[in-house]
C-alpha cells in the first residue's frame, strides 16, 4: 500500500501473473477530467476480469466486466452514484482468487 498526501495516490498493490496491479481507494467523477474513473492499473492484462461494487447496505450497485475504461461510479443502468464508500469484489479471472476491498466516491 501506498500513501501520499494526494488522495488518488492510496492504492492497493498486487502481483498478479507477473503484472503490478494498483487498485486505487478513492476517485472523483465530477467530469474535470481529473481521476474521473476508478481504473484498475493493468486490468487490461487480464480480459476476463469482472467487478462487483456493493453501497453501504450490501445491496449491488454494479455488475459486470472490469476494463482499462474504468469504472464511472454508476450504476448498472448509468444513474450517477451519491458520494460515499463503496465495496468491491473483483476477480481477474473465473478461476482466480477474488480481491476486496473500499472505494470512496468523492464529487
Amino acid at each position: 500500500r501506498k500513501e501520499s498526501s494526494a488522495a488518488s495516490d492510496v492504492y492497493k498493490r498486487q502481483v498478479l501473473n507477473n503484472f503490478v496491479t494498483f487498485i486505487p481507494n478513492v476517485f472523483s467523477p465530477n467530469g474535470d477530467g481529473t481521476f474521473d474513473t476508478w481504473v484498475i492499473r493493468n486490468i487490461e492484462k487480464h480480459p476476463e476480469a469482472t467487478g462487483q461494487i456493493f453501497n453501504r447496505w450490501g445491496a449491488i450497485v454494479y455488475e459486470g466486466p472490469m476494463t482499462a475504461e474504468g469504472w464511472k461510479g454508476q450504476t448498472n443502468d448509468d444513474k450517477d452514484l451519491p458520494m460515499g464508500t463503496y465495496f468491491y469484489i473483483v476477480k481477474y479471472s473465473p478461476d482466480s482468487k477474488a480481491l476486496a476491498g473500499s472505494v470512496t466516491i468523492m464529487r
